[in-house]
C-alpha cells in the first residue's frame, strides 16, 4: 500500500492567524473536516497521514532529506496549499490524490493551489490543474484562497507581495482611492498604502502591499477567536475611533446625517428592490416564516428609526471607514495587528465624516447578524456566536449608544443590501430574515446585556 503524507504549509513569515487555530500535536491527527475526507474521498489503496509543520516553507535540500528519510512504504508526499473548508474542496483534494496515485513515478509532489479553486467551477482536474514536483521552483502561497469572496463589481488579484483591487464601478473606485490617498496621519497605521493606481474608462485599479492576513469575517465564521482575541480587536477599534478626527455640527445636522444613512438610503434601495423579478416569491416566504408582511415591516422599521434619530443629541461627526464589516478587517493573532480594507470612500457628495453609529452598525451586522456567515452560506458555532455577541455588546456600550438603537440601524443595513446582492439570490431571503431578527431583538437585547453583566459579576465574585 502506498502512503500519502499531507503536510500543511505554514510559513511563519505570513503571520497566518488560522495557523494558530489549526495547530495540532505531532501524533497523527485529523483536524475537523478531514475525517470525512479520509473516509469518503481518499483512494482505497492510499493511506493518509496528516503532518503539521511549524517552520517556514522548506528549502529544496529539506525536501530531499524528507524523501531519503521516508519509510519505504511512503512513496508519495503531498503538500497541502492550505486548509480545506467545504465539502466540494474536500472532494477536489480526493480527486487530486487519485490523479497522483495513477502516476508511475514516486517522489515528492505538491497539489498546486488552483486545484481546489477549479473544482468548484466544475472543470476537470486532469486538464486544468497541475500536480508538480517539489524539486522544481515553487510559487508563492496564494493567500487569496482565504480571502472573502469579492462583490460582483470588484476583482481582487493576488500577486506575490502585492494585491490589486479592480473596481468595475468607477464611481466607487474613485471614492475609495480618494479616501485612501487622504488618510489622516493619526490613522495611517490602520490602512494599507496605495503603491500604484490607474484610472481607466470604466474602472479604477489600485495596488497595495499583500498584508498576508486573514479577514476577521473568515476567523469569526471558523470560530478561530477566543475572548482575549476579541478584546484585543475591539481595543484596536476603540483606539481607531479615539484617534479619528472629529467635525463639530449642530444636533439638527447630525440627525439629518443619520436619517440620510439609515432611512433615505433604505427608501432608495427598496425602490430598486421592487424591480427584482423574484420579489413576490421572497415576500411570500418572508411572511410565511415571520408572520409579517415585508413591506409593512419596512415601514414599521422606518417609523422606529425616525423616533430614535429624533432623540439623538450628538454634535460630533467622526472620520469614518464607512463599511466596517468583519470582512473588511484583517487581523493577526500572533502580532495582534489590525488593518482596515475597502472603505466606503469619499467624494464631493459623500463626506467621510459620519455619525459613529454608522460604523458601529456595520460592526453589529457582522457580530450580531453574522453577515459573513450568510454570504459564505455557513453556520457559526453556538459557543463562538455567544462569545462574539457578548464581546461586541461590551464594546458598543463604551460609546453610550443603546443596543436597541444599534439593532434598528443594523436591520436597516441588512434590508438596504438587498438590491446589491441580486447576483446571489440564495442570500436575499437570509438578509431579509437577518434584518427581521435585528428588528425583533431591538426590544429584547437590553435584557441580554443586563444578564451578561450579572454573569460577569458572578464570575468575578467566585474568583
Amino acid at each position: 500500500m502506498s502512503k500519502i503524507k499531507i503536510i500543511l504549509y505554514e510559513d511563519l513569515a505570513q503571520e497566518s492567524a488560522l495557523r494558530k487555530k489549526m495547530r495540532i500535536s505531532r501524533s497523527t491527527h485529523f483536524p475537523e473536516g478531514y475525517t470525512a475526507f479520509r473516509k469518503e474521498f481518499c483512494p482505497q489503496d492510499i493511506a493518509l497521514e496528516w503532518q503539521p509543520r511549524s517552520e517556514p516553507w522548506p528549502s529544496e535540500l529539506v525536501f530531499q532529506n524528507f524523501a531519503s528519510d521516508a519509510p519505504s512504504s511512503v512513496s508519495v508526499f503531498v503538500i497541502s496549499g492550505g486548509h480545506i473548508f467545504k465539502s466540494s474542496q474536500l472532494k477536489s483534494l480526493g480527486e487530486a490524490l487519485r490523479i497522483i496515485s495513477r502516476k508511475a513515478v514516486a517522489g515528492l509532489w505538491s497539489i498546486q493551489k488552483e486545484l481546489v479553486k477549479n473544482l468548484e467551477s466544475g472543470e476537470s482536474f486532469e486538464h486544468h490543474c497541475e500536480i508538480y514536483n517539489l524539486n522544481e521552483k515553487l510559487q508563492d502561497f496564494d493567500f487569496s484562497f482565504f480571502a472573502s469572496r469579492p462583490r460582483v463589481f470588484n476583482k481582487i488579484l493576488f500577486n506575490h507581495n502585492r494585491v490589486s483591487k479592480v473596481c468595475l464601478r468607477k464611481d466607487k473606485g474613485l471614492a475609495q482611492l480618494n479616501f485612501l490617498l487622504k488618510i489622516p496621519p493619526s490613522l495611517k497605521d490602520y490602512f494599507p498604502t496605495v503603491l500604484e493606481s490607474e484610472i481607466g474608462a470604466d474602472s479604477v485599479t489600485y495596488i497595495m502591499p499583500n498584508q498576508r492576513l486573514f479577514d476577521l469575517g473568515r476567523m469569526a465564521v471558523e470560530g478561530a477567536l477566543d475572548e482575549r482575541a476579541w478584546q484585543q480587536i475591539y481595543s484596536h477599534l476603540k483606539k481607531f475611533f479615539d484617534l479619528a478626527p472629529k467635525a463639530d455640527v449642530s444636533i439638527v445636522e447630525y440627525q439629518a446625517r443619520l436619517k440620510e444613512l439609515f432611512i433615505l438610503k433604505l427608501e432608495i434601495r427598496m425602490r430598486e428592490f421592487l424591480e427584482f423579478d423574484g420579489l413576490k416569491a421572497l415576500q411570500d416566504q418572508f411572511q410565511k416564516l415571520t408572520g409579517h408582511s415585508f413591506d409593512r415591516r419596512v415601514q414599521e422599521l422606518k417609523s422606529e428609526l425616525s423616533a430614535v434619530i429624533a432623540k439623538s443629541t450628538s454634535r460630533q461627526l467622526t472620520f469614518s471607514h464607512g463599511d466596517m464589516s468583519f470582512s473588511n478587517i484583517l487581523y493577526d493573532l500572533d502580532t495582534e495587528r489590525v488593518c482596515l480594507l475597502d472603505p466606503r470612500g469619499s467624494s464631493e457628495n459623500d463626506s467621510p465624516y459620519r455619525p459613529i453609529e454608522y460604523d458601529l452598525a456595520k460592526l453589529s451586522h457582522s457580530a450580531m447578524g453574522t453577515y459573513e456567515a450568510i454570504c459564505e452560506e455557513l453556520v457559526v458555532g453556538e459557543a463562538s456566536m455567544q462569545l462574539m455577541k457578548e464581546q461586541f455588546i461590551l464594546f458598543s456600550h463604551v460609546f453610550k449608544i443603546s443596543l436597541w438603537a444599534l439593532r434598528l440601524y443594523e436591520a436597516s443595513l441588512f434590508w438596504s443590501l438587498l438590491p446589491l446582492h441580486l447576483d446571489c439570490p440564495a442570500q436575499l431571503l437570509q438578509f431579509m430574515l437577518a434584518g427581521e431578527r435585528a428588528f425583533v431583538a431591538a426590544l429584547s437585547d437590553g435584557n441580554f446585556i443586563s444578564d451578561l453583566r450579572r454573569r460577569q459579576r458572578s464570575a468575578h465574585e467566585s474568583n
